[in-house]
């Protein structure tokens, strides 16, 4: 939780990004993580383009989850 005023209550970016992450059905998850290996830009137009989609900018907190956990365009072919 944070804790700015405006925010109180809520979830920070990080784990928002996680909660969302994990509620996305598993062939998502992994189209999502191939489009990021392809490029970032790739990988925000598979999160607009899931179902449901994912827009910025929770996108951008949900790439930069991703990207914490070892997925991005310098992990092709690991």
């Amino acid at each position: 939780m944070v804790d700015k005023q405006e925010r109180r209550g809520h979830l920070c970016w990080a784990c928002s990004a996680a909660a969302t992450w994990e509620s996305l059905d598993p062939d998502v998850r992994s189209a999502i993580d191939a489009a990021i290996r392809r490029g970032l830009i790739l990988g925000l137009i598979a999160m607009r383009d899931a179902t449901p989609p994912i827009r910025l900018p929770h996108a951008a907190d949900l790439l930069h989850y991703r990207l914490g956990s070892g997925v991005g365009p310098e992990t092709v072919g690991q």
